[in-house]
């Protein structure tokens, strides 16, 4: 026991009262509970070299692992397996870094010595940032918001005990208080193809020749502001039509859109 206490200390660190300390000393024991894993073991054997994480000596590193879990294994301490099996990984690692390389293997020793300082990389990073967090100030706790006036609350329950019936009952009340109405459109005055009919007729009989269709319009007329003016024409148009399917007068168009032309028709009624 007293080989085992001069080769393990206990960090007085109240933040820290659960890691151990590496002893400085050419042979190191580690108490492998202090460390969250094997990585966690090699990262602190790695801040040990004093360099950058980037520069660090890879073969170097897994001596001092070896050695030290073979330190721990002559003290009769019980060693989790997942350190044993890091244990072995690094063997097979400083293998392959001090033998030759063989054209065969698919991945080099650089190529395994830069994964593993990647890993030792990362985990001090989340290592330097987790210790950041805690060390910031807690609002409410260490620091207080300035202006703040803190309200109470208050939740109030209601309890809704109606059915669809009283919703329809509320709905009908709703809809009578408003005294709705029928909505009558207002009708607007229209001119009539009979009454057009009627005007053409009598005044065809004072046209015997070619006669513009406007010429045949009430006077004054004005389609643009009027919708019964542009009922006059609509009906007019619709009542030369009438008497054309009748055979009493004759319509022409010289070209599309343009005036529109009727006379009596030979040998019918108006001529």
């Amino acid at each position: 026991m007293e080989e085992l206490h001069n080769n393990f200390i206990t960090s007085q660190d109240s933040n820290k009262n659960e890691d151990l300390e590496i002893i400085e000393s050419d042979d190191l024991f580690l108490n492998l509970e202090g460390f969250d894993g094997p990585i966690d073991l090699l990262l602190e054997l790695a801040k040990k070299q004093k360099v950058d994480l980037y520069n660090i000596s890879i073969l170097e590193l897994a001596e001092q692992y070896i050695k030290y879990i073979e330190n721990v294994k002559k003290l009769n301490l019980e060693i989790a397996t997942e350190y044993l099996v890091m244990a072995a990984w690094i063997a097979f690692l400083k293998s392959r870094i001090l033998l030759p390389e063989e054209e065969e293997e698919e991945v080099s020793s650089e190529e395994m010595s830069e994964a593993l300082a990647f890993q030792l990389r990362r985990l001090d990073a989340m290592r330097r940032v987790g210790n950041d967090l805690f060390e910031l100030k807690l609002l409410h706790r260490d620091r207080f918001s300035k202006g703040i006036n803190i309200e109470e609350k208050k939740i109030i329950n209601f309890e809704d005990n109606t059915n669809l019936s009283d919703l329809i009952i509320s709905y009908s009340a709703l809809i009578r208080s408003q005294n709705l109405t029928d909505y009558v459109p207002k009708l607007k005055k229209l001119e009539t193809i009979e009454v057009a009919l009627s005007r053409l007729n009598k005044m065809m009989n004072s046209h015997q020749d070619w006669t513009q269709l406007s010429l045949f319009l009430p006077k004054g007329l004005d389609i643009r502001k009027s919708v019964y003016d542009c009922s006059v024409l609509a009906a007019t148009f619709s009542a030369s039509l009438e008497l054309v399917k009748k055979g009493e007068i004759e319509l022409k168009q010289s070209v599309p859109f343009g005036d529109i032309f009727l006379r009596p028709k030979v040998g019918g009624k108006h001529e």
